[in-house]
């Protein structure tokens, strides 16, 4: 059995359950515990998010076996396999062009890539043109352009990341302070009994 983002469902279960939904995911984990204990076949997890799986579920994974990012050679090679057999050209791209092309998005899976060039192929069809043919340039470009929606992508988690740890040590401070005013009332009220 094969479960891809398995992180979706595999990750911490939530200690401070404050809504329906969060006690659903938390039954849905320890149903999938309990499931995972009985079968009897190979189940695959694939995530990139390893480190949020939970403890529990951790116990249960016999082996682990990380896959890296494609090389430039298999950046250039996934390129070409991506590109449509009849995709109009103005020339057959070269390997050195492909793997100038691959230079470009040093990092990306094969899926960034293909959603590139899908992306390309969609810009090219909303202009319209009765032959459209494409270039080495619109590769490149559109390649660029993937490139730098994901990097804002990743500087927006960042910021919620930032964001998310300012709010939590934010009420932290608040949480400590109310408790040690409530101390020192505490004891105001103790003093005054005497």
């Amino acid at each position: 059995m094969f479960f891809d983002e398995a992180d979706s469902f595999l990750g911490k279960r939530i200690e401070n359950v404050s809504h329906g939904s969060d006690q659903a995911l938390n039954s849905l984990r320890s149903q999938m515990l309990i499931l995972l204990e009985e079968f009897e076949g190979v189940v695959l997890f694939a995530t990139n998010l390893v480190t949020n799986f939970d403890k529990a579920f951790e116990s249960r994974i016999l082996d682990h076996i990380k896959l890296e990012l494609p090389n430039k050679e298999a950046r250039a090679a996934i390129i070409d396999k991506m590109l449509p057999s009849k995709m109009p050209l103005d020339h057959r791209f070269t390997q050195e062009e492909l793997l100038e092309a691959s230079d470009l998005i040093d990092g990306f899976a094969g899926r960034e890539i293909k959603n590139a060039i899908l992306t390309m192929l969609l810009d090219k069809a909303s202009l319209n043109l009765d032959n459209p043919v494409f270039s080495f340039d619109d590769l490149k470009s559109a390649l660029a352009k993937k490139k730098e929606q994901i990097e804002k992508l990743k500087a927006e988690e960042k910021e919620r990341r930032k964001e998310k740890i300012a709010k939590r040590l934010q009420d932290k401070f608040e949480e400590e302070a109310a408790y040690e005013n409530k101390k020192r009332n505490l004891h105001k009220k103790k003093r005054r009994r005497r």
